[in-house]
């Protein structure tokens, strides 16, 4: 009875001298004129005196120093500047001791002595994203939360009170994602132990190390759960070393957290954790006083339709009924109805009880703590009282940071400069940020985006509001101008209108009026129920916001090496000549050109004038001579004197082609998928010379679709027969693999023999599968690597046949004895490594992981997570001095693997394989570019149905193939400005889609929209269906075989003495690859003519034949 009144005399006491204090210090600092205009400089000794507390006399020397103040003297006056700068920067000038926080000024009573009753615990679950947090509580509450979660992950803490046998258990569910590290926090400090989800497959991850990290800050207990081991049993060990090498000491290394395998889908283990749980609590020994006022925490707080806004508090002691009055910081609540996890209505809300309860004045701060009032008058007056308070506060700071501005102002320039030098060097007290530094002009300049955020919870809006924080500012500045629970309503979409806001809901639905009303007023307005696609669409509305920043590239250079006058001395040309690159006449806002005298920049501007033999031209191209003349500037002829005059020159090469063809192994990484298996049964059935029935009669073994197998390049005319040109097979020019002799072997994740891979493909007819059975049955793959962050999650169901344990650098070791050992028994001269697996998702490329040939070596050894398996068998091929040759659109030769094959001088290739439709479009757009026909748009369908179409449904699978496809027509583009202008490119769109009903049958559908003449429009729709592996196989024959054929070709210049390999990188690959990969400084083509010229040219060259340039002269002149 006495609590209440002695509560009221501590606020009134507090109120009052938080005033005084507030009033004396404005008077004092603010008001004062002298104290902010007069300059009074202090001698050493009495400025150390002052701010002894701060700094000692040597650091405080220190700091003078760097302000330009050599102090030698005690009594030597000092800069009054500098004096207040160090006052206000040291923190000597600070809020006031009662300006602390008085929002929990209730004292709370003291811990409950051993006599009061037992309360159930109360436990959080914590862990990374989609570890199975969710699915371990579904387990004990025997319902299905995860499946009604938006994208299937937890968004809100979710409380819940459970029932094991005769003990209750609170749970709190806490979400994984990033984006909800509040809510995480909130969840450690408010439960009295933890459960750490674990899964065995993932092991720790980012969002594992932010709970312990909390856990051990709140000093709560915890039990670890390691998930998912009902599949991943085996990765047991490695996440206990994780834990170990995370500060987790484990029961069975005599620490005191018990770690216990479960799987919460089968049951596996879950008596073990509830034993676990039960026994925690006993430990514990937890109670509280069910009588009293009560103490709570707000868990969450939303507003309901129908119901206003309604809060899940969390009983920490006392007992809630109906009519009690509750007070959260500024919020109050007569307590109307209490509803339980599984709706329940409750009448009484015991200690640990977690219940929703309306009737709240206004939405309670979540993590705010509750207090019992005696009744609605004296919560309004506790609420004034924290206003007031607050409102002091605000002034306090507004002012001192007003002040600081003024000091930074009034600073002479030099002490000023000085200050910027040393500010953040200096200790204590409040920190002057970059933005309190910089003027308002360039505060100005750094874009802002306004943002109007709707969401169902205040967490909802917390953790949106932690997303926009961690933008980086000196680009883009996201600023939040309305946050509210509920949906949008009309004053939302007015304001959003006139500050040109977007509206971003989350987990509420905007009605179809305001709907209407923001499409009438151009208001961009966008819902979500996943958090990361709320994530997705701001990074994109940022970016696309964010200004444009131009840079210059040099794509040409010149010498003036003689100068003329045209027209009577009125305009100078020069006469000039290429040193490299393309000299190409202005166009607008496309191409600049600069003057350069004497290393000085004389001129920037554009070319008025680009000859070419008395012909105007916008292009010369390296080497040429040529005549320029500049808009604006006249050439001075004698600053070109003494030039060097560069000729053309022609380099001779000598090739050698060593005509030993060898034993060659293939060793294919995902063997037994569908490409692997219809590989080895193609080869096979050609080597066997088979034949089988199909619906169309019988079919002979061939290599259709082989440029090398099946197709002729022209020799050159022939003198017997004038009016034809001689046509040869391309694998008659030199010696080359036959495919027969290839030796086949490999990976795969999956254990089946390859005629059982053969028959899980669906490609090959089922009389050709008879034949081949026995053979492939013989044939099983090697165990491969298998890192589930990297594929889809769908292919888990595979991979039964992986090499154990998660050290990468075992891994690298295990592959290299492979092909050693492949080799040895198979007595090969040579092994190339065809990389035909899934899809993996891209990898970070970053300085120090894998940017060099070190530093990869050096992170597979420390087991990086970043080091994907595609790059462990291209690093494996290439120490063991076997080519390697990536045939999917990952990337997979990140710079530290070509380093590698540099240093090793063994060949690589990539990236993925073209088949059908991109080869169609490499041929398509090079005609209609070339052929002056403008492509608009570009859309691409494709329907897969084959394994490869169930991992490519996974986003990030997905989208290493997008990269691939959408660059195809990059080069073709570019080629032609005189179509397109900077920056401007095909809308070019890929969508994959899995249909498995297609099977390996592949759909693409194409549409072309093409601006032709006058502006009219011309549309181009192509069907394409395709046996994917059937167009894919032949293609990796070709890759093999001149892999294989540059392993033998070595070249030098009449200049050199000794014969060298090609450049490791094998861009002669590109005819057959989506994506290729091209040496430095090498142009990508990806024209397919081009492409194959190429190919035909190097095979002529070998022979000593000149390149075949199609111009036919000696036929046409």
């Amino acid at each position: 009875m006495n609590l209440i009144p002695k509560i009221a005399r501590q606020n009134f006491l507090v109120q009052s001298n938080i005033i005084r204090h507030f009033s004396s210090w404005r008077k004092n600092r603010m008001n004062d004129p002298n104290v902010k205009e007069t300059k009074i400089g202090m001698n050493f000794m009495l400025l150390h005196s002052k701010l002894e507390e701060y700094y000692s006399k040597r650091e405080l020397l220190a700091i003078l120093k760097k302000f330009g103040e050599n102090v030698t003297d005690p009594n030597e006056t000092i800069n009054p500047d500098v004096c207040e700068y160090l006052f206000y920067e040291s923190g000597y000038y600070k809020c006031p001791e009662e300006f602390n926080d008085h929002r929990y000024m209730f004292k709370e009573r003291p811990p409950p002595s051993e006599k009061a009753p037992q309360r159930p615990p109360i436990v959080t679950i914590m862990g990374h994203v989609d570890h199975g947090k969710t699915s371990l509580l579904d387990f004990f509450r025997k319902s299905n939360i995860v499946e009604n979660e938006a994208g299937k992950i937890t968004q809100h803490i979710g409380a819940f009170t459970v029932h094991i046998g005769e003990q209750k258990i609170t749970f709190l569910d806490t979400p994984g994602h990033a984006a909800f590290l509040e809510m995480r926090h909130r969840g450690a400090q408010v439960t009295d132990f933890v459960i750490l989800v674990v899964a065995a497959n993932d092991g720790i991850q980012p969002q594992t190390l932010e709970p312990i990290k909390f856990i051990k800050e709140a000093k709560v207990p915890m039990i670890v759960a390691i998930n998912k081991c009902d599949k991943f049993m085996k990765e047991v060990k490695k996440v206990k070393d994780q834990l170990l090498a995370n500060g987790i000491e484990l029961e069975e290394v005599g620490g005191d957290v018990q770690c216990i395998p479960i799987s919460a889908v089968t049951g596996l283990g879950m008596d073990d954790l509830t034993q676990a749980i039960i026994a925690q609590a006993e430990i514990m020994d937890l109670r509280a006083e069910a009588d009293g006022n009560v103490e709570g925490t707000i868990i969450e707080s939303k507003t309901v339709e129908g119901k206003g806004t309604v809060a899940t508090v969390l009983v920490r002691r006392g007992t809630i009924v109906p009519r009690t009055t509750l007070l959260a910081e500024k919020a109050y609540c007569i307590v109307r109805t209490m509803i339980e996890s599984n709706s329940k209505t409750l009448t009484r809300a015991a200690p640990s009880t977690a219940v929703e309860i309306d009737g709240w004045s206004s939405v309670p701060p979540i993590g705010s703590k509750v207090f019992q009032v005696p009744d609605k008058e004296y919560a309004l007056g506790r609420i004034s009282s924290l206003k007031q308070w607050e409102e002091q506060v605000n002034r306090f700071k507004s002012e001192h940071t007003r002040l600081k501005s003024l000091l930074l102002r009034k600073l002479d320039p030099f002490y000023r400069q000085k200050m910027l030098e040393v500010t953040g060097s200096l200790k204590g007290g409040m920190r002057w940020n970059m933005d309190d530094m910089v003027s308002e002009k360039e505060t100005k300049q750094v874009p802002k985006v306004n943002i109007v955020i709707k969401a169902d919870v205040l967490g909802s809006i917390e953790a949106i509001e932690n997303l926009l924080s961690s933008v980086p500012t000196n680009k883009i500045r996201p600023v939040v101008i309305n946050k509210q629970i509920g949906p949008p309503t009309e004053s939302d979409v007015e304001l959003a209108s006139l500050a040109n806001a977007i509206i971003v809901n989350f987990n509420v639905e905007p009605p179809a009026n305001i709907l209407s009303k923001c499409q009438k007023k151009k208001v961009t307005i966008k819902s979500f129920k996943v958090i990361y696609h709320l994530i997705d669409f701001l990074n994109e509305e940022l970016c696309k916001r964010i200004p444009i920043e131009y840079s210059s590239l040099k794509i040409g250079e010149a010498k003036v090496l003689k100068v003329f006058e045209i027209s009577d001395g009125e305009i100078k040309a020069g006469g000039s000549i290429t040193t490299f690159g393309d000299i190409r006449k202005t166009q607008e806002n496309l191409y600049a050109v600069k003057v350069v005298r004497d290393s000085k920049v004389v001129y920037e501007g554009s070319i008025d004038s680009l000859k070419h033999f008395k012909q105007e031209v916008s292009l010369i191209s390296h080497p040429s001579e040529f005549g320029i003349s500049f808009k604006g500037f006249a050439v001075d002829v004698s600053k070109f004197e003494n030039q060097y005059i560069a000729k053309p020159t022609t380099t001779h090469l000598r090739f050698r082609t060593d005509t030993n063809v060898p034993k060659l192994g293939v060793m294919l990484v995902g063997w037994g998928g569908n490409n692997g298996s219809t590989f080895t049964a193609g080869i096979l059935a050609n080597k066997m010379s088979l034949k089988w029935q199909t619906r169309r009669g019988l079919q002979n073994a061939n290599y259709l679709g082989s440029v090398f197998m099946s197709s002729t390049m022209v020799l050159g005319p022939s003198e017997e027969d004038l009016d034809n040109l001689v046509h040869v097979p391309m694998n008659s020019l030199v010696p080359m693999v036959n495919p027969n002799e290839i030796v086949i072997g490999g990976w795969d994740i999956s254990s089946m023999n390859l005629a059982d891979a053969m028959d899980r493909a669906q490609v090959l007819e089922p009389d050709l599968k008879i034949q081949l059975k026995d053979a492939m049955g013989k044939m099983k793959p090697l165990p491969s690597i298998y890192y589930p962050d990297f594929i889809a999650a769908n292919q888990v169901e595979r991979a039964d046949n992986v090499i154990p344990g998660t050290n990468k650098n075992e891994h690298l070791e295990v592959i290299r004895n492979d092909i050693r050992q492949f080799k040895k028994a198979n007595d090969l001269d040579k092994v190339i490594v065809m990389w035909t697996a899934n899809t993996e998702r891209f990898s970070d490329v970053k300085e120090g992981l894998n940017d060099t040939a070190e530093s990869l070596l050096t992170s597979i050894k420390e087991s990086k997570d970043e080091i994907s398996p595609s790059s462990i068998f291209a690093v494996a091929s290439i120490l063991e001095g076997c080519p390697f040759i990536n045939g999917s659109p990952q990337n997979t030769l990140v710079p530290g693997v070509i380093d590698l094959a540099t240093q090793h001088a063994v060949p690589i290739g990539g990236d993925d394989f073209k088949t059908g439709q991109t080869k169609i479009k490499s041929v398509l757009v090079d005609f209609l570019v070339n052929a002056g026909i403008k492509p608009l748009a570009i859309t691409s369908y494709n329907h897969l149905g084959n394994n490869d179409g169930a991992n490519l449904s996974a986003p990030k699978q997905f989208r290493s193939k997008e990269i691939t496809k959408s660059s195809v027509v990059d080069d073709m583009v570019k080629a032609n400005f005189l179509l397109y202008s900077k920056n401007e490119h095909p809308d070019h769109t890929i969508v994959i889609k899995n249909v498995p009903s297609v099977g390996d049958s592949k759909r693409a559908l194409d549409e072309y929209e093409n601006e032709i003449f006058m502006g009219g429009r011309n549309t181009i729709s192509l069907h394409n269906t395709c046996e994917d592996s059937l167009l894919a196989v032949p293609v990796m024959i070709d890759l093999i075989i001149l892999m294989e054929l540059f392993t033998r070709v070595t070249y030098k210049t009449e200049c050199e003495t000794e014969f060298k390999n090609f450049n490791v990188v094998n861009s002669f690959l590109s005819y057959f690859l989506k994506a290729p990969m091209v040496p430095y400084r090498t142009p990508v083509i990806n024209a397919l003519q081009t492409q194959r010229r190429a190919i035909e040219n190097v095979l002529r060259a070998l022979l000593g034949l000149p390149i075949y340039d199609d111009s036919l002269l000696h036929y046409r002149m």
